[in-house]
């Protein structure tokens, strides 16, 4: 008679299983921060169930909430109910007169797993403003993720991002990416077009607007950017327009 087989829910096989188990999601955890480090242009969001929050609150410091004079925050920050994945970029857009950063945030008091892409804007010559903020997220990173410092990574774009450059890997050290500004406005437009409800509408001033909905051929588009001056981009594709 052949001994009876070793049962897999015997006390001690089932510890080293849960072991196997936690430290290959452990392994795999680590490994999807160091992929996003390797290549900070490849983070990828899950935009399932994505939706533009409207509250009247405002958004709060990441560490003790009070807002301060020179920082203007955005009340509308999208949702992402069902990205549970580690984000490890911080992005400003510095500019001649504010400096825009957006953030991922876990939802605080929410059952679920999701969070937030927050938005907040500094005025530039309060630089110093901004760069204590992003101070304040990089030390949330390290408690929340137990990572090195240098895992935290800031992309910057805009003329502000040459001028502060030095400035800011200084005084956060952490590692501080340059981006082309018209690039990642046609990247970031593109990616509200075709992920993000209700973000594109028609406007005429006979009728209300008219939402449209996401949609993945949007392509040739133009870009009109109305400010001091007008600027004009024929968008072709990913990574393809002619001013």
């Amino acid at each position: 008679m052949r001994p009876a087989r070793r049962s897999i829910t015997e006390p001690g096989a089932a510890a080293r299983l849960r072991h196997r188990k936690s430290h290959s999601e452990d392994r795999g955890f680590v490994e999807r921060i160091e992929e996003a480090m390797t290549n900070p242009g490849s983070v990828k969001i899950n935009v399932k169930g994505a939706f533009i929050v409207e509250e009247e609150e405002e958004s709060p410091s990441p560490t003790n909430g009070t807002p301060r004079d020179g920082v203007h925050y955005e009340r509308k920050d999208i949702r992402l109910p069902h990205h549970t994945a580690v984000v490890s970029h911080v992005a400003v857009d510095i500019g001649g007169s504010l400096a825009k950063l957006v953030y991922f945030s876990k939802e605080i008091g929410s059952s679920d797993n999701g969070g937030r892409l927050n938005f907040i804007n500094f005025e530039t010559d309060r630089i110093d403003l901004c760069i204590e903020f992003i101070k304040e997220l990089k030390e949330r990173h390290e408690q929340n993720y137990a990572t090195n410092p240098g895992e935290l990574c800031v992309m910057a774009t805009g003329g502000g991002a040459f001028k502060y450059y030095d400035h800011m890997r200084e005084a956060l050290g952490i590692n501080v990416l340059r981006e082309d500004e018209m690039e990642c406005l046609i990247i970031g437009l593109d990616w509200f077009i075709t992920e993000i409800p209700n973000e594109v509408f028609s406007y005429c001033e006979a009728l209300p607007p008219e939402f449209l909905e996401p949609r993945p051929d949007v392509y040739p588009y133009l870009l009109v950017n109305i400010g001091s001056g007008v600027s004009m981009v024929k968008v072709s594709g990913p990574r393809q327009f002619q001013r």
